[in-house]
């Protein structure tokens, strides 16, 4: 397994990399090439060409949750197709948790995913599931994580709007994680890591 960090809030000394509040990561297993979140803007994509890494070759999209600072890169993403005028030959997956897609908002600011799907979408099939979702038979993405302990995630995060379309508080319930076996054991690829974090 290979894991290339193309955007969080560090960046490496004399590697002309940039960093923001996001994150974004590149990851290669089973023969599949997955982005897992796309950080905050455009820096994961100047990032990946300064690794000359093509995301034109992606399998499929893992968002962690709805934030924009894992989400808001989507739009750049499909610009950045547009300019190199690059239609997949199959749709892009992109899995997350259905209420990852729903509206987010702190202090009456959106904070939620601002990429509008429909069902023309050129790049992408949303695949949105509460339930563990195997993407290869060594990766799967998680679904919603159980809250066991009393010490997890106890404060919203702003608000979000539910099923009902009634605004209420955000306690995340969309914050997933990607577990991939490998050789040496699991591996759990998080985004915050809001939920599970016993």
């Amino acid at each position: 397994m290979q894991l290339t960090v193309l955007v969080d809030n560090n960046t490496l000394i004399d590697r002309y990399l940039v960093g923001e509040p996001g994150v974004s990561y590149l990851i290669e297993h089973d023969g599949q090439k997955i982005l897992f979140d796309t950080g905050y803007s455009d820096v994961f994509l100047q990032n990946a060409q300064t690794l000359q890494i093509d995301l034109t070759t992606i399998d499929s999209i893992v968002l962690s949750h709805g934030h924009n600072d894992h989400t808001w890169g989507l739009n750049h993403l499909t610009q950045h197709y547009d300019r190199l005028n690059f239609t997949p030959e199959r749709k892009i997956n992109l899995v997350c948790h259905p209420d990852a897609l729903n509206p987010k908002y702190f202090d009456a600011k959106s904070i939620g995913i601002n990429y509008r799907f429909d069902q023309n979408d050129l790049f992408f099939d949303k695949i949105c599931s509460k339930k563990p979702y195997p993407l290869t038979e060594n990766i799967i993405f998680l679904g919603q994580i159980p809250r066991d302990n009393k010490f997890e995630m106890l404060t919203p995060v702003g608000q979000t709007v539910d099923d009902n379309g009634e605004i209420t508080d955000d306690y995340v319930m969309d914050d997933s994680a990607l577990a991939i076996k490998i050789e040496e054991g699991l591996v759990v690829v998080t985004g915050c890591f809001s939920r599970g974090n016993s």
